[in-house]
């Protein structure tokens, strides 16, 4: 008996007097009370640096706001007032430049250039020699040059034009119906008769001298033309 009381007490006394076992290195036997192994270095958690403020001495020297600011792109718009520029819109190739020089001509300004002088018909003149072949004729009324057309002035027959051959009182007329004349030669083919300063073609009412005056199948009866057929 005695024996086994006092073995329980050695064995605590024995416990107590052993040297406390070693830490490992490896974290094995580590208590909470216990430092770093030897030889190892823990690493201080530090905080996670943030953005530099300016005006703030991040290197333990002199800093300058422009050594501790992140550097923008800067454009070519300079301001004064330490606002940002606003961004400029990005060219897509569709620019247009305006220049500006001499002010555009107005609407409604008097020209200073003449129209150019007509060629031929209206080409100014004094005599029919300074008309071309084509307006030979130079009116001395109005002193231009004409081509013989209908309506236009005329002297003599010669002045008028091959479709209106006829110069009756100062105008060619081609001799159609209605047209004045002087006497048949007056008359275009279509109208031959001349009658009463007048142009006919002879049909039904038509004045008339004799049978001659009127149209085929017309009769001059009691000075006008009529039809003759039964």
């Amino acid at each position: 008996m005695r024996h086994i009381v006092y073995l329980p007490l050695g064995l605590a006394t024995l416990m107590a007097c052993v040297e406390p076992e070693k830490p490992s290195g490896f974290g094995v036997g580590l208590t909470d009370s216990a430092g770093p192994p030897p030889g190892v270095t823990t690493a201080t958690p530090t905080a996670s640096a943030g953005p530099p403020v300016a005006g703030t001495d991040t290197t333990g020297s002199a800093a300058t706001d422009a050594d501790s600011e992140p550097v923008a792109p800067t454009t070519d718009v300079t301001t004064t007032s330490g606002a940002t520029p606003p961004d400029l819109p990005v060219d897509d190739g569709t620019t247009t430049t305006t220049t500006t020089g001499a002010p555009e001509p107005t609407s409604g300004g008097a020209s200073t250039t003449a129209p150019p002088a007509p060629v031929g018909e209206g080409q100014l003149c004094f005599e029919s020699n300074d008309c071309p072949d084509q307006a030979p004729y130079c009116a001395q009324d109005d002193h231009q040059c004409h081509d013989g057309d209908e309506g236009d002035p005329c002297d003599n027959d010669g002045d008028c034009a091959d479709f209106t051959p006829s110069c009756v009182q100062g105008v060619c007329y081609d001799g159609n119906e209605g047209d004045p004349c002087k006497n048949d030669h007056d008359c275009g083919p279509t109208s031959p008769v001349c009658m009463l300063g007048q142009c006919w073609d002879g049909q039904e009412g038509d004045p008339c001298a004799s049978h001659n005056d009127c149209a085929p199948f017309f009769g001059c009866y009691d000075g006008a033309c009529t039809d003759a057929s039964p």
